[in-house]
């Protein structure tokens, strides 16, 4: 396996985590020291791969929603009506338990960058 490749698994690795973690406690409750005992990495391992727990999330955030999007990719017809339809049957069948549910939407609500983020995506989505 070369670095690259190694780098791409531990990345994955400590979104993994993430995810089960927030599953279990919550996305508050769960510390940066706590996803990288799970990913069984140095706590600044963590930090090469992400500046924050904010950012783990954004980027967990950004991933299942590109997975979405690119389900739309081909297909004829206006963008924007079937962009809406992904997204409203993507929350409607959001790809992870209640618990990881509650956990994104407590992180983006409860974090003043995720907000600022998330309202940023929304801008530039919309345009």
């Amino acid at each position: 396996m070369n670095r690259e490749e190694k780098k791409a698994l531990t990345r994955q690795r400590i979104a993994d985590s993430a995810k089960e973690l927030f599953e279990q406690h919550g996305y508050d409750a769960t510390t940066v020291q706590q996803i990288a005992d799970r990913a069984e990495v140095a706590k600044g391992t963590f930090f090469n791969y992400f500046s924050s727990k904010e950012d783990l999330m954004l980027e967990l955030q950004g991933m299942m929603i590109i997975k979405q999007i690119e389900t739309m990719i081909g297909k004829p017809g206006p963008v924007m009506p079937r962009l809406l339809v992904t997204v409203l049957d993507f929350a409607r069948n959001f790809p992870m338990n209640r618990s990881v549910t509650r956990a994104v939407i407590q992180g983006i609500c409860g974090s003043a960058k995720l907000r600022e983020v998330q309202c940023d995506r929304w801008v530039k989505l919309h345009e």
